[in-house]
């Protein structure tokens, strides 16, 4: 890191202490950002703590990936250069799917994540974790341009061809954007990016499980994007919930033994 003379130095300093973000500072000063940190860090001590991830486990990596694809966001905080992963469940009926990621996020990341309800009953799971948002990144790709809802898919699809990552992969998109019925024979996954959906039935075909071809269902107000889905067909359903295990399936309340 270069030194800074003692005027830009005593600047920098002057700035943090006025609680300015780092881009004004960068702004201001022509220090780089990361610069500008290192100097806050001194002033303040680490605000968030650094996580150490246990990345070991193929399944649980994946579920997690799963889930993000599906019902997870991102946000980056330019003033305090930190980055908020948030993972959101329906606050009425996905308390036990909550709990499920949470201590999994818990176990990948050894970091304890801040759990609330939003006004729109919205149960979020929230860690800030530049470590956590870089394995992210690792692993799956959105177009930062647009949401990342429309783009969201696995960017190495080898790992498509490995049955432990698929079962994790796929236990997590089933568990954000699936649709499991209560008597377990009807089992679809759908979502607006259509590589998502793609990677989903790659998964299926790794596993050697059936299902229908995608289909789409147009938006033609232009007002929402269009929706793409795939259906598993019913002689393995009880397949697919056996290798693949949903932490949905206990909500549904099922029983895997009957049929």
């Amino acid at each position: 890191m270069p030194r800074l003379n003692p005027e830009t130095k005593n600047k920098v300093f002057t700035l943090l202490s006025q609680a300015k973000s780092l881009n004004f500072i960068r702004r201001e000063t022509g220090v780089k950002k990361t610069t500008a940190y290192y100097y806050m860090r001194k002033m303040h001590g680490r605000k968030i703590a650094l996580v150490n991830m246990n990345t070991t486990n193929i399944s649980r990596n994946a579920e997690i990936l799963g889930f993000f694809a599906g019902d997870g966001n991102y946000y980056f905080d330019a003033k305090n250069y930190s980055y908020r992963i948030i993972l959101s469940f329906n606050s009425l009926t996905e308390k036990r799917l909550q709990e499920y990621y949470t201590h999994s996020l818990y176990l990948l990341t050894h970091k304890k994540a801040w759990i609330y309800t939003t006004k729109d009953h919205e149960l979020r799971v929230e860690m800030k974790s530049k470590e956590l948002y870089t394995f992210l990144q690792k692993y799956l790709y959105w177009d930062k341009r647009t949401t990342k809802t429309k783009s969201v898919h696995i960017k190495d699809i080898s790992l498509l061809n490995n049955e432990v990552f698929c079962q994790g992969f796929l236990r997590g998109l089933i568990d954000s954007d699936g649709c499991i019925s209560k008597d377990l024979r009807d089992i679809s996954f759908g979502s607006v990016s259509f590589h998502l959906v793609q990677d989903f039935l790659v998964c299926l075909d790794t596993l050697s499980i059936s299902h229908s071809d995608i289909r789409v269902k147009k938006d033609n107000t232009g007002k929402e994007a269009d929706f793409f889905l795939l259906r598993l067909y019913r002689q393995d359903t009880k397949r697919f919930l056996n290798l693949v295990q949903p932490a949905k399936m206990k909500r549904v309340g099922g029983d895997l033994n009957s049929g």
